[in-house]
């Protein structure tokens, strides 16, 4: 929406969440955005690493927001997303790849059924619970 970055306009804007890639979060981690309130939403293509517990705790000690990671396609298209469970992405598309990814498919603690790409770095139950006390 502001092919720029963070501007007046944006500014002006007052979002209560944003979404960008890592390094867009990043580029804006000495801004003081007072009107964020919600979350951060980090892009991500297909294939692309996912966040580590580290770059999460860096986003947390930046903005102080709950960060959630969604997969987008080529053009834009949802592919995947992070519940407020933070236990996985869950699959929204068939065209997304799969075929070098682990896939949950229990039942999510959000409710949902559909499969889920499984945390990446193997240490879900540290998320889960670094989540619910933020």
């Amino acid at each position: 929406m502001f092919p720029e970055g963070w501007s007046g306009e944006a500014a002006a804007f007052a979002p209560s969440s944003i979404a960008g890639t890592f390094e867009q979060m990043c580029d804006l981690e000495q801004v003081s955005i007072p009107s964020l309130s919600h979350a951060l939403v980090i892009l991500e293509r297909a294939g692309q690493p996912r966040l580590s517990e580290d770059d999460r705790d860096r986003l947390w000690r930046a903005f102080r927001l709950p960060v959630f990671e969604q997969v987008i396609g080529e053009s834009g298209e949802l592919l995947a997303w992070e519940c407020e469970a933070h236990d996985g992405l869950h699959v929204e598309s068939r065209h997304l790849p799969l075929e070098h990814e682990t896939v949950d498919t229990s039942p999510c603690a959000c409710g949902r059924t559909t499969p889920r790409l499984a945390p990446s770095d193997g240490r879900e139950l540290l998320r889960r619970v670094a989540a619910y006390a933020r």
